[in-house]
């Protein structure tokens, strides 16, 4: 149902008290929407930015590198929110979501969640790598450099992630 622009959301009974199961919430997705494909699109653009003076750098040093993974990891995140948007952009001005609806025969709404997920985890531990390596840099170490520990961060950074959301 749709009143004045509004989408009509009945909220189910599993998270409301018996005082409010029975009401109806006006909410407008428009302005979320906007605001998150807006958003999503500018960190796709400025990931874009990010990868051109990588490959313009002649230098290429270890924390520049583990910037570009961490990119990776957020230009995802953008792409599985731009695909949230499409999903939502679908359901039009008569669809009434509910909290109960599931999204597990929608493949678009799995994807976009196993993409948002492992995105932001692999966004996580990239960023702790990185201020990791800064730490023992400014401490005068550069570990983390070494060969066989860029391959364990590499694990922790992309690996870990996935297997972490399909536990």
């Amino acid at each position: 149902l749709s009143v004045s622009g509004l989408k009509m959301v009945r909220l189910s009974s599993v998270w409301l008290s018996d005082s409010l199961q029975n009401q109806t919430y006006f909410l407008n997705y428009l302005a979320p929407l906007a605001l998150t494909g807006t958003s999503s699109s500018l960190s796709v653009l400025g990931s874009i930015c990010i990868f051109l003076s990588f490959y313009r750098d002649i230098k290429k040093d270890f924390s520049f590198r583990l910037l570009s993974f961490l990119t990776i990891a957020d230009l995802f995140n953008a792409f599985g929110n731009i695909l949230g948007v499409i999903r939502y952009s679908k359901f039009g001005s008569n669809r009434i979501i509910g909290q109960n609806l599931s999204c597990d025969s929608d493949t678009l709404c799995v994807s976009q969640s196993f993409i948002t997920v492992a995105a932001n985890l692999a966004s996580f531990w990239w960023t702790f790598l990185t201020t990791l390596n800064h730490l023992l840099h400014y401490r005068g170490s550069r570990v983390l450099e070494k060969c066989l520990l860029q391959i364990l961060s590499h694990i922790v950074g992309w690996i870990f992630p996935g297997k972490f959301y399909q536990a």
